[in-house]
């Protein structure tokens, strides 16, 4: 990866970061006040849906230096949480 690269997947991963933790911790401690688990049990398992798909797409579509290198498809998948 080039240097670029490494600054993209950083800046991504705490982007990432920064927007999914908030998310999480106020759906688990604030909808539990409000909701039944079996209510809100999508707003945890869609977002890991998501990822395998785009893990999924990244595996079977992309183009063949992403296919091989699974350090290209971890980047990817951290641009698509970000």
């Amino acid at each position: 990866m080039s240097e670029d690269e490494v600054f993209v997947l950083i800046a991504c991963s705490i982007v990432s970061l920064l927007t999914w933790l908030p998310w999480l911790w106020h759906a688990a401690f604030t909808a539990r006040r409000c909701s039944k688990l079996s209510h809100r049990w999508g707003l945890y398992a869609f977002p890991l849906l998501c990822a395998a798909v785009l893990a999924a797409v990244l595996r079977l579509y992309s183009s063949w230096d992403v296919k091989s290198n699974p350090t290209y498809i971890v980047f990817y998948l951290v641009m698509g949480a970000a």
